[in-house]
This record gives structure tokens, sequence and C-alpha cells, in this order.
């Protein structure tokens, strides 16, 4: 799949839209696994816009791909959202000034978390 047919928005932690990452940043690798929590990574570079927000607690993100064409416009097609759980600041040498490495879990998450087990008595 193409970075063209993705498109990765930031949310913050009230799910408000803050805004998408350019193409060029996009480093996402993610695991999505049917009926349980998915995990996701992104490596942003240091002057991205959109570090400082995906740096605050409750933020996440919003991971669309392209489903087809109606008119003139695209619908595109939620493949999963998630909150972040750990921001990281990388320095090496081919990226002096720094990266960001953030990653979470897919919103099943939540599912899990409330997992309730019936009471057999």
């Amino acid at each position: 799949m193409r970075a063209a047919d993705v498109i990765v928005q930031v949310r913050d932690k009230t799910l408000a839209r803050k805004g998408a990452i350019v193409a060029r940043d996009l480093d996402l690798s993610s695991v999505i696994r049917l009926n349980d929590v998915g995990e996701w990574t992104l490596t942003l570079p240091r002057r991205s816009p959109l570090v400082p927000h995906l740096s605050t607690p409750g933020s996440g993100i919003i991971v669309s791909t392209k489903t087809k064409r109606v008119g003139a416009e695209l619908e595109w097609e939620t493949v999963f959202s998630g909150p972040t759980e750990r921001p990281e600041r990388i320095t090496d040498k081919e990226h002096p000034r720094g990266k960001y490495t953030f990653t979470g879990y897919t919103d099943d998450v939540l599912l899990r978390r409330d997992l309730a087990f019936p009471d057999p008595a």
C-alpha cells in the first residue's frame, strides 16, 4: 500500500481531530488482530507540528484508507484508531536533532480493560 492511499490523523483526549500527518513524514507500522488488541508504532521527525499533540496524555491516531471515488470526492474508511501509550525521543547519526517514536494500541484495548466475566453463582 502506498502512503498516498493512507491518511493518519492525530486526535486529542476528547477525540477531536487535530491534524493529518504529511505523507512524506509518515513512518507507521501496525499489527491488527481480529477480535483482539492490535498495536502500532509511528515515527515522526522532530519538526512535525503534530508532535506536541501526540505527546499529550490521552492523544491518539486515526488511520484511514481510500475506498472509492464518488464523483469528485474520495471516500475514506477507518482501518483502526487507538491511544498513544509512550512517546520517546530518539537521536542517532541519521537524525542528530532527533525524531519521535510513538507507540500505542488499537481502541480494542478499551474493550479488554472493561471485560466482564459471568458469575457462575
